[in-house]
């Protein structure tokens, strides 16, 4: 009887044979996170690859587009990772003048507040026909230990330009180390990799019709790309579709190498490919497929190698690693930054359509219609509220882990609750002393408020995301 999970969810060893025979495909972001790693570690991995998977290294035409597209503004970040630790202008990266900064000031004002109380104290309680005194020994242990303690912080403070001095070069080292502007992974594509068919514009509108039925029931893969416009949603789709249709004319087994471990791929609760992307690879070329990330390749490829000499150091998957979850680390502070933003965007929306529903119950000449208004308002102004602590649950920590110097929980709630009491307060004081012109010019200074405070937020929510990346790749590839 055929084990039918064991069809799909292949072993280990049937990975590494698919790694020894078949064909390994190359996706954007994995192209592309190459150039953050060391020259050293490409040229480990490209030997490696050239030696075992000549003439069996593919890469589709779609992905090969988004590479190109992408590969400018990815060339150069490595060096800024580094070049951003001594920036004394960006306080959420600019670790190093900052820590030499608070040094030089470290301990010396109190030492002196302390010294100054101290001198004066000798002073009012030395004499001893006068009160009050007190025997002046009582001072001398302190006064040792301030001694002592300015010892300390001038050690300290040579300590710290040491470290200034020493994480300068050593930083300034690993930039000289790294990759050359002599493109290397262009031309180990050129050398190595087969390039797709591109697909007609008249295939994409076929499979973009397919993508639309496939996304509607969270059919893999691309769904996760929805919100895109045109035919960028399909992106992922039509990957897909040229590897199927390379499959089938090969005849191979087929093992992706991807670093975009999007849920419409991946199956984090099996640790595999999604099932539906298992089933119709093999229902389409009665073969088997597999998809990893770079780090497991690179594993992977180890063990088809008898010989330890032979194989890629155990340094450079290390750093394959730590580069991968940089990455991933950066995807999701994005993901949830993107999401902050669209939320406060909403949040003036909503704040816009309570004060229009405050502004009608303000207009109203007749009391009761007044009042019948203004309980509309009041419930307007409760599900703005309801919403506003629903939504800041869901980020404000993430948020104050992202950017704590921006304090943005606490901004945001500040901003709320100031508006939301404003208005509270002007209705119900409209109710009884009605005053419409008045009421109307204060309910719209407070929204005007509430608009100014928010868009601060989105500015620094905005220039937040530019500094965690300035580039659309891999995980962000528009």
């Amino acid at each position: 009887m055929i084990d039918l999970y064991k069809k799909y969810y292949l072993e280990e060893r049937d990975i590494i044979s698919i790694i020894s025979n078949g064909i390994i495909v190359f996706d954007t972001s994995a192209l592309l996170d190459i150039y953050y790693y060391s020259e050293e570690s490409q040229t480990h991995i490209f030997d490696k690859v050239r030696s075992e998977l000549n003439g069996r290294l593919w890469i589709p035409a779609q992905c090969y587009f988004e590479f190109l597209k992408n590969k400018g503004t990815v060339i150069g970040k490595p060096r800024r990772f580094y070049e951003e630790l001594l920036d004394d202008s960006d306080k959420n990266k600019g670790f190093v003048p900052h820590i030499v900064s608070l040094s030089k000031e470290f301990g010396k004002k109190d030492i002196e507040k302390i010294t100054g109380l101290l001198k004066t104290l000798k002073e009012t309680t030395t004499k001893k026909d006068k009160h009050p005194y007190l025997n002046q020994e009582l001072f001398i242990e302190l006064d040792e230990s301030i001694k002592e303690l300015e010892k300390q912080i001038n050690f300290f403070s040579n300590v710290v330009e040491k470290f200034n001095t020493n994480i300068r070069n050593e930083i300034k080292q690993i930039v000289n180390d790294l990759p050359t502007e002599t493109d290397n992974v262009q031309q180990f594509i050129d050398n190595n990799f087969e390039i797709g068919e591109e697909l007609s514009f008249d295939k994409m509108i076929q499979i973009s019709e397919e993508g639309r039925v496939r996304y509607s029931e969270k059919i893999p893969p691309g769904y996760e790309d929805d919100n895109k416009i045109g035919l960028q949603k399909y992106g992922d789709l039509f990957v897909w579709k040229e590897i199927l249709q390379m499959a089938e004319k090969k005849n191979k087994d087929v093992v992706l190498i991807s670093n975009d471990v999007k849920s419409d791929w991946w199956d984090e609760e099996q640790k595999a490919p999604r099932y539906e992307l298992l089933k119709e690879f093999e229902s389409k070329t009665k073969k088997n497929f597999w998809c990893c990330s770079m780090n497991r390749f690179l594993y992977y490829m180890n063990n088809l190698m008898e010989d330890d000499d032979n194989k890629i150091p155990e340094k450079t998957i290390n750093e394959v690693d730590d580069i991968s979850k940089k990455i991933f680390e950066d995807s999701l502070k994005m993901e949830i930054l993107r999401g902050a933003l669209d939320w406060v965007t909403e949040l003036i929306k909503i704040g816009d359509e309570v004060s229009l529903k405050l502004e009608n119950s303000l207009n109203q000449d007749n009391p009761d219609i007044r009042w019948d208004k203004y309980v509309v308002f009041s419930n307007a102004l409760s599900d703005m509220c309801q919403k506003y602590h629903n939504e800041v649950n869901k980020y404000s920590l993430l948020l104050d882990d992202i950017g704590a110097d921006l304090n943005l929980k606490k901004v945001l709630h500040k901003t709320v609750v100031t508006y939301t009491e404003g208005i509270r307060e002007l209705g119900e004081l409209y109710i009884h002393k009605p005053d419409t012109t008045k009421s109307t010019n204060i309910n719209n200074a407070l929204f005007k408020a509430f608009v100014s405070d928010i868009e601060k937020v989105q500015t620094e929510i905005s220039k937040k995301i530019k500094s965690i990346i300035s580039f659309e790749t891999g995980y962000f590839i528009e």
